[in-house]
């Protein structure tokens, strides 16, 4: 009897028990069940009971026998299918629901005006049938107001038979005056459920628009993400061949540097070494940034000292500080509580960024960190409090809002003014990311202060234990595989095992690596990630595959690659190699690593 079809909009009900998507049919179908399932119970009952209070009706056992029956055949109908339909996923009401819902209202409609027209007065009986018919009119227009037509229906059958005899005895003032209130009744409820329909029908759209909101939503997200995978991916590559070129202008510029120039030379040479580390940080910020803005950055918690990582922070900067005629100081305010839970390498770049930062901006002055431990808002939750002083230029107050933001500059000039540029705005979404914050107190008579404050767990003090490598000479590698597709930075390691008078041979892509490696049997391999044919890892993967099915001692192969992204070294390490050599390589840093692999 429904108006809908299952063509129209899709709509989501979330009451429903198998919580799956429905057409509106199937949801109109569902709650019609809902509302009126038990109704043909209420309607045998009532029957029942109007027929044990009237012995008129008695008078007439064939009738009432058969009108009771056929109320009861309909109401186990509707009470099997009230109970078996919820358990099918999206079920549409059949037609034999509408039959016994009409059904039984004809048939009430029908014994009601049987009742009336028996020969009393309207006594008890007939009130009481006049009541029921009423009632389950109001209560038919409500609960089934989702579809008008049938409930249109409805109204006709419990009413057009009671109407027809009341107003065929009109000369009888009282039937003729409760067949034209009935008749009022009627349109009242027909209006009443009309409204209702209407408020059903935005209610559903509303939920359905929420729903294709929803899903549209998600699309956008799924989508954002792939977006953001795709760009870091990108520039992951970009930065990558970026660093390549200018890790041989790094190592080139390094080597000559330590060669036989003159005062002119040795400075033309500085600022081509000094140029191309300036870039290549500013390329490692920018791939720090989108890693920390994408919220791909994992916050590790082991037990470290702060003080450790303070000095250890003072000890990599010391050399550029003193260049600028500064003096780095740690002041401790951590009244011995130096141990916590915290990411160190995450920690340690904070330090980094905001002492740089400081340097950078005073000139043959103090540069000072304080580190304190106050009490946090838990009680196992304590606060660490690090605050980085400075002589530097003031930075006014509409300058501290925009300094922490990624790419604003308040001011041309480094003499007069501050930077924010990317190392400060790393530090700032790492302190969020950390669920800390950030500031900045700047004045006339005490420079600068960038401070930080971030929630920390207390730690437990570990030994420290430092290994110590050691090398042989008799251990040396017999045999350096070089796999390198940028041919400046295979000359330069090639130059560099030259000077360490090592044996070495080269390959220029993943096969030919594969294959030196099996002709060659080099001791150790230096494997670029990023090779023209095959990646490093599918190499390292087909040579330990072979060493493993030949019986061959395992060479050590060591990633080296400018990709800063953890992600990659995980799968370096997943892959079978053995250590991660970074670039720029230097001629210390190579040796370092053979050293301890040999």
């Amino acid at each position: 009897m429904s108006n809908l079809t299952d063509k129209t909009r899709p709509f989501f009900r979330s009451g429903s028990a198998s919580g799956i998507e429905l057409t509106p049919r199937q949801q109109s179908d569902q709650d019609l069940l809902d509302h009126s399932g038990m109704g043909g119970f209420f309607f045998t009952l009532g029957a029942i009971a109007l027929s044990l209070v009237e012995p008129l009706i008695w008078q007439k056992p064939l009738v009432a026998t058969v009108f009771l029956s056929l109320l009861a055949v309909m109401m186990v109908v509707r009470l099997y299918l009230y109970f078996t339909l919820p358990k099918m996923a999206g079920f549409v009401l059949p037609p034999i629901y509408y039959a016994c819902l009409l059904g039984n209202a004809a048939v009430w409609g029908v014994y009601a005006a049987w009742i009336v027209s028996l020969p009393h007065e309207l006594n008890a009986s007939g009130v009481i049938a006049l009541t029921l018919s009423a009632g389950a009119a109001c209560g038919g227009a409500v609960s089934m107001a989702m579809d008008m037509r049938l409930t249109r229906a409805l109204l006709m059958f419990y009413h057009v038979p009671l109407v027809i005899y009341l107003l065929w005895h009109f000369s009888n003032p009282q039937m003729l005056t409760l067949g034209i209130l009935l008749i009022l009744y009627s349109v009242y409820l027909h209006l009443l459920a009309s409204k209702q329909n209407k408020t059903y029908w935005k209610m559903v759209n509303s939920a359905e628009q929420l729903r294709r909101q929803t899903e549209e939503l998600a699309v956008a997200r799924n989508e954002a993400i792939k977006a953001n995978q795709m760009r870091s991916d990108f520039l992951a590559h970009i930065s990558h061949e970026i660093r390549s070129p200018i890790n041989g202008i790094i190592g080139v510029a390094g080597d000559l540097i330590v060669s036989p120039l003159d005062d002119g030379q040795q400075d033309q040479v500085n600022v081509i070494l000094q140029s191309g580390k300036l870039a290549l940080g500013l390329i490692n910020d920018v791939m720090d940034f989108s890693d920390i803005n994408d919220e791909s950055v994992m916050m590790g918690q082991v037990d470290v000292d702060l003080i450790d990582v303070a000095n250890d922070t003072i000890n990599v900067l010391e050399p550029v500080v003193r260049t600028r005629g500064n003096r780095m100081e740690l002041i401790d305010k951590l009244a011995g509580k130096t141990w916590v839970k915290v990411d160190r390498l995450r920690l340690q770049q904070l330090l980094t960024n905001l002492l740089a930062n400081a340097n950078k901006f005073t000139l043959n002055g103090r540069i000072e960190l304080f580190m304190y431990y106050l009490p946090g808002p838990r009680s196992e939750q304590d606060l660490i409090r690090c605050e980085v002083h400075d002589e530097g230029p003031v930075i006014t107050a509409a300058q501290q809002k925009q300094i922490l933001e990624a790419y604003q500059q308040t001011g041309r000039s480094e003499s007069s003014s501050r930077v924010g540029g990317l190392g400060l705005a790393i530090c700032s979404r790492l302190i969020k990311l950390l669920g800390g914050r950030l500031g900045i107190k700047s004045d006339l008579q005490h420079g600068s202060c960038f401070w930080f404050e971030i929630p920390l767990v207390p730690g437990v003090p570990v030994a420290k234990v430092r290994p110590v490598l050691t090398r042989a000479d008799t251990h040396r590698p017999s045999t350096v595989l070089v796999v390198e597709d940028n041919l400046m930075n295979q000359k330069v390691i090639m130059a560099y095992l030259n000077k360490l008078q090592y044996t070495f041979v080269n390959a220029e892509s993943g096969q030919q690596a594969f294959d030196v490696c099996i002709q060659r049997r080099p001791t150790h391999i230096l494997m670029d990630c990023g090779l023209p044919d095959i990646s490093g890892m599918e190499v390292t993967r087909r040579i330990r595959k072979m060493e493993h099915e030949q019986g061959l001692t395992p060479c050590i192969i060591i990633a080296v690659t400018a990709y800063g992204s953890g992600n990659i070294l995980d799968e370096c390490f997943a892959a079978g190699m053995n250590d991660h050599l970074p670039k720029p390589v230097t001629l210390r840093t190579l040796q370092s690593m053979l050293d301890k692999w040999s």
